[in-house]
């Protein structure tokens, strides 16, 4: 991911608000922000905006500015900014991007041409702002030379090929710590930013049969301080969330150990910290449109903590959770149903309360069915003893295929089916709209995973019952 030193997310968030007079303790003395535009520039005023949590905030505004020969200079009085990101400029669309906290002046100068853009003004006598666009375009280098390695690894067709780019990706390794070890003796404001985006290569830094979801899910901010207040006033920090739960969901975890991960993330952010907002907001915003439930989940945590902070979002958030909500959300009641077994009892879901059940949708004309079917008689056979059921409900209309196949699938637990196919009762009420389609619940008939099947299964019953 490039990192974009005016967030996305501040044009898609920027606040409609008055600027604030308000300040709070950062540079000693005060920062004196300047910038000097061609008098040409028809403008008579700009506006300093700030990163706060979530999007950006105007915080003053300058007027009449100072003439000196070809030029006009804007002067914000010093004050005490709070160490963080400043955004000065004519617009949104247009605004040089600095760090706060250590430049006791940062001066800014526009090009003579009259198209020339506030974006790719230049720093005068502004030193750690310079190093900062550095360190940007440095962390961004980084970036791209490890996603053109984890390519070509990936595609690596021998053991020889792979050993090749594993050195290369140390090598990356050894620049990345450097920086950040740089940084943090000669600019440790810029030293916050990098650390969120140090991560090191899983095949020279993984523990010993560690797979790489886990060490991703490890180590991916364990160079940052999420305890650091100041993370309130980097966009960089809400980006980093949101690309790690990003990351976290399309790596293969279930969702009940995303929500885990996820949960430990936001537990080691004070709750009554600034940046515990961005970051659960960041975690909701990830999953908007792809996956309900954590959206439902985390947008819920945000709606009830933080509610009344941000307007637009209230109002977003007040429109999306609701069509959010599922029947088979995680951590809702599996909905009971009641079908006939191959003996002709009726049998209920609420009958197997007290166990670890799998549902599971499945059919004998379905090959994708039966090529999973071993993999469930292997876990039953594992956990029966420990509390954990199979309810098969068959999607068959063929009483005799549904039977043969039970027999020639050693599926020996719980099975039920109205013989209706795709109208079966539970199917519509579970809205399967294709099989295998499972739903994992516990001894309380909560739903705790969905479309749990092979490896995933058994880590989630691992997880529960232990070996």
């Amino acid at each position: 991911m490039r990192i974009a030193l005016l967030s996305a997310a501040a044009l898609l968030l920027v606040a409609a608000c008055k600027p604030s007079e308000k300040t709070a303790k950062g540079n000693k003395g005060g920062t004196a922000i300047s910038v000097s535009v061609p008098t040409g520039f028809k403008i008579d005023s700009l506006q300093l905006l700030s990163w706060q949590g979530i999007q950006v905030k105007p915080i003053a505004i300058a007027t009449n500015p100072k003439i000196e020969g070809n030029y006009k200079t804007f002067s914000f009085a010093p004050q005490n900014y709070p160490e963080g990101l400043y955004y000065v400029g004519r617009n949104l669309d247009d605004v040089k991007v600095m760090i706060v906290g250590v430049d006791k002046k940062i001066a800014i100068k526009v090009d003579t041409a009259q198209d020339a853009r506030f974006n790719t003004a230049p720093f005068v006598s502004s030193p750690n702002n310079s190093l900062f666009v550095a360190v940007i375009d440095s962390l961004n280098l980084q970036g791209t030379a490890y996603g053109d390695l984890l390519s070509d690894y990936q595609a690596a067709p021998t053991p020889e090929a792979k050993s090749k780019i594993e050195a290369s990706f140390a090598l990356l390794d050894s620049r990345r710590r450097n920086l950040l070890e740089t940084l943090k003796k000669t600019a440790p404001n810029l030293a916050r930013v990098a650390s969120l985006y140090t991560y090191l290569s899983y095949p020279n830094n993984r523990k010993t049969d560690e797979n790489e979801p886990t060490y991703f899910a490890r180590t991916y901010f364990q160079f940052a301080d999420l305890k650091d207040t100041t993370n309130y006033r980097l966009p960089h920090f809400f980006e980093s969330v949101k690309t790690y739960a990003t990351n976290l969901s399309q790596v293969g975890f279930p969702i009940t150990t995303q929500h885990a991960y996820l949960d430990s993330l936001l537990a080691v952010i004070p709750a009554n910290s600034p940046q515990h907002m961005p970051a659960l907001l960041a975690i909701a915003f990830s999953y908007i449109g792809r996956e309900n439930s954590t959206f439902h989940k985390y947008g819920s945590l945000y709606a009830a903590q933080y509610s009344g902070r941000e307007p637009m979002v209230d109002a977003f958030l007040a429109k999306q959770l609701p069509s959010a909500q599922e029947p088979l959300m995680i951590g809702s009641v599996a909905p009971d149903f009641a079908e006939l077994t191959p003996e002709g009892k009726t049998l209920k879901l609420s009958d197997l309360r007290g166990k670890v059940v799998l549902i599971d949708f499945w059919a004998s004309w379905c090959g994708p069915c039966r090529r999973e079917n071993p993999n469930v008689v292997k876990v039953y056979q594992q956990y029966k003893d420990k509390g954990f059921d199979v309810l098969s409900v068959s999607l068959d209309q063929d009483r005799t295929r549904w039977l043969d196949a039970i027999k020639a699938d050693n599926m020996t637990w719980q099975h039920v089916s109205d013989l209706k196919g795709w109208q079966a009762a539970a199917g519509k009420l579970y809205g399967v709209s294709g099989i295998p389609f499972t739903v994992l619940v516990d001894k309380q008939g909560r739903i705790i995973g969905k479309n749990l099947r092979g490896a995933a299964l058994e880590q989630e019953l691992f997880k529960i019952f232990g070996k």
